[in-house]
């Protein structure tokens, strides 16, 4: 029983909750294609607050908080910038099948190798779905690996407003 204890408590902490400290300087340039053509520099949205969005068209978990990001992603159309990340390089057709299908209110773009081997300015991604919260300034001022609630990444989104 202890054992089953143990590997409960080791399977939650390896998937849940895990906080990455935040950086006080700018984000460096981060530059990815947007699904719709293109390319987007992440610290060109400085100036207001952004939340990334980082998923996987396979993983159940950011399909099933998709929606809700969406939701918040509208109530704050006018303040944050949402973006959402795919990381799956190479994929685009999937990724489009994906966005046409749940039509978030947000760039997609989608991550490449740099991005996915832990390489870039935003350093390594360790589950989906994964939240990246980045001040107006362009710091990185706090992370979030786990499965959110609508409620909690309100919250989050609101405390960036402040």
């Amino acid at each position: 029983m202890a054992a089953r204890a143990l590997l409960a408590l080791a399977a939650l902490a390896a998937c849940g909750g895990a906080q990455r400290p935040p950086t006080a300087s700018p984000l460096e340039p981060v530059v990815l294609d947007r699904l719709d053509g293109g390319n987007l520099d992440l610290s060109d949205l400085v100036g207001r607050p952004v939340v990334l969005f980082f998923f996987t068209t396979y993983s159940g978990p950011a399909q099933a908080i998709a929606p809700f990001v969406s939701q918040v992603a509208i109530r704050h159309a006018r303040d944050v910038a949402f973006v959402g990340v795919a990381l799956e390089p190479g994929n685009a057709p999937i990724v489009q099948a994906w966005r046409d299908f749940l039509d978030p209110p947000f760039p997609v773009l989608i991550a490449d190798e740099d991005l996915v081997a832990g390489r870039s300015a935003l350093g390594t991604i360790p589950a989906v779905p994964a939240f990246a919260f980045i001040a107006a300034n362009g710091a990185v001022v706090g992370w979030d690996v786990r499965l959110l609630r609508e409620s909690e990444l309100e919250r989050i989104v609101r405390r960036l407003l402040e």
